[in-house]
Protein backbone atom coordinates (compact mmCIF):
# COMPACT_ATOMS: atom_id res chain seq x y z
CA UNK A 1 0.00 0.00 0.00
CA UNK A 2 1.63 3.42 -0.83
CA UNK A 3 2.18 5.74 2.11
CA UNK A 4 0.08 8.93 0.97
CA UNK A 5 -3.00 6.01 0.80
CA UNK A 6 -2.31 4.54 4.03
CA UNK A 7 -2.60 8.01 5.92
CA UNK A 8 -5.40 9.03 3.60
CA UNK A 9 -7.24 5.74 4.73
CA UNK A 10 -6.23 5.34 8.09
CA UNK A 11 -8.97 5.20 10.75
CA UNK A 12 -6.65 6.48 13.67
CA UNK A 13 -8.18 9.31 15.58
CA UNK A 14 -4.95 11.21 15.56
CA UNK A 15 -3.77 10.65 12.33
CA UNK A 16 -7.37 12.05 11.22
CA UNK A 17 -7.11 14.72 12.84
CA UNK A 18 -3.40 16.09 11.56
CA UNK A 19 -5.31 15.29 8.03
CA UNK A 20 -7.74 17.30 8.61
CA UNK A 21 -5.67 20.29 10.29
CA UNK A 22 -2.81 19.94 8.41
CA UNK A 23 -3.09 17.96 5.17
CA UNK A 24 -2.59 14.60 3.97
CA UNK A 25 0.99 15.23 2.81
CA UNK A 26 2.07 17.22 5.77
CA UNK A 27 0.93 14.30 8.23
CA UNK A 28 2.69 11.78 6.35
CA UNK A 29 5.50 14.19 6.99
CA UNK A 30 5.47 14.05 10.14
CA UNK A 31 4.73 10.53 10.73
CA UNK A 32 8.34 9.67 8.97
CA UNK A 33 9.78 12.59 11.19
CA UNK A 34 8.49 11.62 14.59
CA UNK A 35 6.54 8.38 14.05
CA UNK A 36 6.57 6.34 17.42
CA UNK A 37 7.59 9.44 19.35
CA UNK A 38 5.81 10.98 22.11
CA UNK A 39 5.27 14.04 20.61
CA UNK A 40 4.87 16.97 23.31
CA UNK A 41 3.10 20.37 21.64
CA UNK A 42 2.58 23.29 24.55
CA UNK A 43 -0.63 25.29 25.04
CA UNK A 44 -1.08 28.24 22.90
CA UNK A 45 -1.06 30.37 26.34
CA UNK A 46 2.38 28.75 26.96
CA UNK A 47 3.74 29.96 23.63
CA UNK A 48 2.55 33.59 24.52
CA UNK A 49 3.32 33.86 27.59
CA UNK A 50 7.05 32.99 26.83
CA UNK A 51 7.00 35.62 24.11
CA UNK A 52 5.46 38.13 26.63
CA UNK A 53 8.12 36.73 29.35
CA UNK A 54 10.95 37.76 26.64
CA UNK A 55 9.51 41.40 25.54
CA UNK A 56 9.12 42.09 29.32
CA UNK A 57 13.12 41.10 29.96
CA UNK A 58 13.84 42.85 26.60
CA UNK A 59 11.62 46.09 28.20
CA UNK A 60 14.20 45.84 31.48
CA UNK A 61 16.97 45.84 29.28
CA UNK A 62 16.02 48.63 28.15
CA UNK A 63 15.97 50.78 30.73
CA UNK A 64 12.00 50.50 31.80
CA UNK A 65 11.42 50.77 35.02
CA UNK A 66 10.04 47.53 37.07
CA UNK A 67 6.85 49.67 37.67
CA UNK A 68 6.40 50.14 33.84
CA UNK A 69 6.45 46.96 32.64
CA UNK A 70 4.25 46.38 35.54
CA UNK A 71 1.87 48.92 33.84
CA UNK A 72 2.57 48.46 30.38
CA UNK A 73 1.78 44.47 30.73
CA UNK A 74 -1.32 45.02 33.46
CA UNK A 75 1.08 42.81 36.33
CA UNK A 76 2.28 42.92 39.66
CA UNK A 77 5.20 44.87 39.86
CA UNK A 78 6.44 41.47 42.30
CA UNK A 79 5.51 39.10 39.28
CA UNK A 80 7.85 41.25 36.68
CA UNK A 81 10.87 41.31 39.03
CA UNK A 82 10.08 37.24 38.90
CA UNK A 83 9.94 36.93 35.26
CA UNK A 84 13.25 39.15 35.03
CA UNK A 85 15.23 37.08 37.59
CA UNK A 86 13.67 33.97 35.69
CA UNK A 87 14.86 35.26 32.32
CA UNK A 88 18.17 36.30 33.80
CA UNK A 89 18.75 33.20 35.12
CA UNK A 90 17.97 31.48 31.74
CA UNK A 91 20.08 33.69 30.10
CA UNK A 92 23.19 32.74 32.52
CA UNK A 93 22.80 29.00 32.27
Amino acid sequence: MDEMKAISDSDNEVIADLRRIIGVQNTAEIVKQCGGAFLYIPLMKSLVKEERDKAIYSDYLSGTSYKDIALKYSLAVATVRDIINKERKSKND
